[in-house]
């Protein structure tokens, strides 16, 4: 039985018109109707809720065995109050029929005892009971309890296995650019914040890649944000000569050689001139910190001065930009961003320029450079 505002619910009532429930009451009767449907098609005839707390091992120097803790008992309230669309409501669960005084549903039993850890719902006899612990309960709500959900949990598994061959294929199939080309594997491995990526053989390399994608992955799915195997699959199939990829490059040789720092104490990322001087690149807020690494190859695309000033405290010779980029690709692609990026490598400015302008300034530095 489930009671709303102190006045039962006639849960088996038809000829509600779903199109326009005359109150509150028949909104909750169909919205009960259509959430069962629902669960029975997702659980089948029945729901198991657990704690999400995982039984304890203690062990026991004396018999030198591990015992497992038992899980506390828990007792889940049968009235509660939540937040509606017109005001607080009060909902109130009975396994059976009981009087109404005052306005008060009175209950025999304030509370039901779910012991070790676990409760199963039977849908066929108690239908109620899952709408009320699933839909109204805060212990679901707050993720006290967690929903055995079989179907959900063998699609997750699916999933990640097909996810980690996709990955698996990409950095150590036969045929695969990440292990036939060790330059390329480099500088997607530097993209991906692989320190001393220079030092490292391809094993080393693919090893480490491979870990840090999964890594990040599963904090993308932790904190619905971040980088993961979708972004590893774009950036690998990305030319090699792709901005982005070209920034992220520069940006892990200089964290390798101390000469891009980040200051955690006032979350800023600075160019270490190694004689005691520093110059303010960039301050992270405080909401990119976990993705700092992320934050200052962004910025850096978009801001072609303090990219050179990176690169001029590498020691390198913007010149030597010219020597790949091929004048046969800038001819003829069509790519924007990639002649976006040839242009940014070549400090012309790239703001609002058209394909056929950057085109022309890109053909005439590298001419200026004697590269044609």
């Amino acid at each position: 039985m489930l009671y709303l505002n102190a006045k039962l619910l006639e849960l088996d009532r038809e000829g509600i018109d779903p199109k326009d429930p005359k109150d509150i009451y028949e909104t909750m009767i169909l919205d009960y109707k259509k959430k069962i449907s629902e669960y029975r098609q997702r659980f089948g005839r029945y729901l198991t809720l657990k704690d999400k707390k995982e039984p304890k091992l203690n062990y026991n120097p004396d018999t030198k065995k591990s015992i497992l803790e038992p899980v506390p008992n828990v007792a889940v309230p049968l009235r509660i109050s939540v937040a509606g669309k017109n005001g607080r409501e009060e909902w109130v669960y009975s396994e059976v029929a009981v009087p109404i005084k005052d306005g008060i549903v009175q209950l025999e039993q304030n509370s039901k005892i779910v012991y070790y850890g676990e409760w199963v719902i039977d849908m066929d006899t108690n239908p109620d009971l899952a709408y009320f612990m699933l839909d109204k309960h805060s212990m679901i709500k707050r993720g006290q309890y967690k929903i055995e959900d079989p179907i959900s949990d063998e699609r997750k598994k699916a999933e990640d296995r097909r996810n980690e061959a996709k990955l698996d294929n990409i950095v150590y199939g036969e045929n695969a650019k990440l292990n036939i080309d060790l330059a390329y594997l480099r500088l997607i491995a530097k993209r991906w914040g692989i320190a001393a990526a220079d030092k490292q053989n391809k094993d080393q390399l693919q090893n480490a890649l491979y870990d840090k994608v999964k890594t990040e992955e599963a904090k993308k799915r932790r904190n619905k944000t971040g980088r993961g195997i979708d972004e590893f699959v774009n950036d690998v199939r990305a030319s090699d000569e792709s901005e982005q990829l070209q920034v992220a490059g520069h940006v892990r040789d200089a964290i390798d050689k101390n000469i891009l720092v980040f200051d955690v104490g006032d979350k800023t990322w600075k160019i270490n001139y190694g004689d005691g001087t520093y110059y303010n690149v960039f301050t992270v807020a405080v909401s990119d910190l976990q993705n700092k690494d992320e934050a200052i190859i962004l910025y850096l695309q978009q801001d072609n001065h303090i990219y050179s000033k990176l690169i001029s405290a590498m020691g390198t010779d913007k010149k030597d930009v010219g020597d790949v980029i091929d004048p046969m690709i800038v001819r003829e692609t069509n790519d924007y961003n990639a002649l976006r990026g040839y242009a940014k490598s070549l400090d012309i400015q790239a703001f609002q320029k058209t394909k056929e302008e950057l085109r022309a300034a890109i053909m005439t530095k590298l001419q200026e450079m004697g590269k044609i």
